[in-house]
């Protein structure tokens, strides 16, 4: 898998998991930097949300539908282990 999507993943389990945790509004958007500047450094075009994604290929914006399809499914497995690891940590807490 090339890094970009890799990165991508990385940054939006980043944004998703400050976001879950945390309920300061400025915080969370700290998260959320922090997220695009991981994806960044994974030469990620750093779109952090399938939306944008899709807006971006439907616009012709130098993305491809595979370039597409990877970001969105990157976003996804980054929400997703996101998820997962808040609701982990959530279930060792309340035991």
């Amino acid at each position: 898998m090339n890094q970009e999507y890799i990165g991508e993943a990385l940054g939006m389990f980043v944004f998703v998991y400050i976001a879950l945790t945390q309920s300061d509004p400025i915080t969370i958007a700290v998260g959320l930097f922090i997220g695009i500047v991981i994806a960044a450094t994974f030469k990620s075009k750093a779109f952090l949300n399938p939306a944008i994604a899709l807006a971006s290929y439907g616009t012709g914006d130098n993305v491809t539908g595979d370039q597409c399809a990877f970001y969105i499914g990157g976003e996804l497995v980054g929400a997703g282990a996101a998820l997962a690891v808040f609701m982990l940590f959530k279930n060792q807490i309340t035991k």
